[in-house]
């Protein structure tokens, strides 16, 4: 692979390949956060459960985040 044109066919075939994954995963995800959707509208309880659970996440992630940027190990050199 010492030949540019085939790292560029290469690097050109890789992009297409994540393309179409990054692609794939929206149509899934349309696809799943509709049918969640369509069933919460059913059970209104379930959807106040769903968005404590998803804020509670939210503040777990962000504090952790936060965490490890003040708390982060130092290197002695």
């Amino acid at each position: 692979m010492k030949s540019p044109i085939l790292r560029l066919i290469a690097g050109f075939i890789s992009l297409l390949v994540i393309a179409g994954i990054v692609v794939e995963g929206v149509f899934i995800w349309e696809f799943v956060t509709t049918s969640i959707s369509q069933f919460m509208v059913r059970f209104p309880v379930l959807q106040s459960i769903a968005d404590g659970a998803f804020l509670l996440l939210i503040v777990v992630l962000l504090s952790y985040a936060f965490g490890e940027l003040i708390f982060k190990p130092r290197v002695k050199k």
